[in-house]
């Protein structure tokens, strides 16, 4: 799953850090290809969609998100 939609489009509850929510997102490469793979657990927030890469330890963010900024909102656990 990729996420397509743009961070400057997200309500404001939803466009921040969620401070107890890990993500950890690879590099994404075809099968058996090398250079996939590389990735780093970062604190969630709005980035990981289209355009999101991760290379030596450090995840470069993208202004894309995708569904999983919304499993983390609190008003789904109430």
């Amino acid at each position: 799953m990729n996420g397509f939609g743009y961070n400057n489009d997200l309500l404001k509850d939803l466009n921040q850090k969620f401070k107890n929510v890990w993500i950890f997102q690879r590099n994404q490469a075809p099968d058996e290809n090398p250079t996939g793979g590389s990735g780093e657990w970062d604190i969630l927030k709005p980035g990981h969609g289209i355009g999101f890469s991760g290379y030596e330890s450090k995840n470069k963010l993208s202004n894309r998100f995708g569904i999983e900024i919304s499993f983390s909102h609190p008003s789904l656990f109430l």
